[in-house]
């Protein structure tokens, strides 16, 4: 028996053409037009009129399309849209969702907002069923928002802290950790979390 998509045909239809070889070769002016055009047909008059495994389809790509534009503030409310679809529960969010959860909690941070979008990235991190699955995605996007910010700025003593908990994690890690903690730059950030893969 053929595996059932979870997707509308004509949302994951334009999604394809958005994202894949034909869509990497459009413009983002082009992409974005295309998918404010989806966004339109899917969430109207303030809801979601497609179920959240679509909804989910536009939000990541319109996210990532306003992050590639710098305009972080329009992906980190997209994303706060879609992560109140009235089909989404918690655990739901946690099990298939999680990368944007952490993306808007990313781009919260990009706004200026560092200590709320530490809180809501610490609270599933400290759920033992949550954490092994968390971690990599936490770690990962740490990674992007630190070469967002730039690798020679000088640092926000908060995200340095947080990601010395983010690579004790780690096993093996503790003493990298430590050093974490007398970083000034974020490029020592980076290179503490690159230390994580393969662990």
């Amino acid at each position: 028996m053929p595996h059932k998509s979870p997707f509308t045909d004509w949302v994951a239809d334009e999604w394809d053409e958005l994202v894949l070889a034909k869509g990497a070769r459009l413009s983002l002016e082009v992409r974005h037009r295309r998918w404010f055009d989806l966004y339109q047909r899917t969430y109207i008059d303030g809801k979601w009129v497609v179920g959240s495994d679509d909804a989910s389809l536009v939000a990541s790509l319109g996210g990532y399309l306003a992050l590639e534009s710098e305009d972080y503030r329009s992906c980190r409310d997209l994303l706060r849209q879609f992560l109140a679809h009235p089909d989404l529960t918690a655990e739901k969010i946690f099990r298939g969702h999680g990368s944007l959860f952490v993306l808007e909690a990313n781009a919260d941070m990009l706004c200026g907002n560092v200590k709320a979008g530490i809180e809501r990235l610490r609270k599933p991190l400290h759920a033992p069923r949550r954490q092994k699955h968390f971690l990599n995605v936490v770690r990962n996007d740490l990674i992007s928002f630190v070469n967002t910010v730039g690798l020679e700025e000088t640092l926000d003593p908060q995200i340095a802290e947080f990601v010395a908990e983010v690579v004790a994690y780690y096993r093996g890690l503790k003493r990298v950790s430590e050093r974490v903690a007398d970083a000034t730059t974020y490029r020592e950030l980076n290179d503490a979390l690159l230390q994580t893969f393969g662990r």
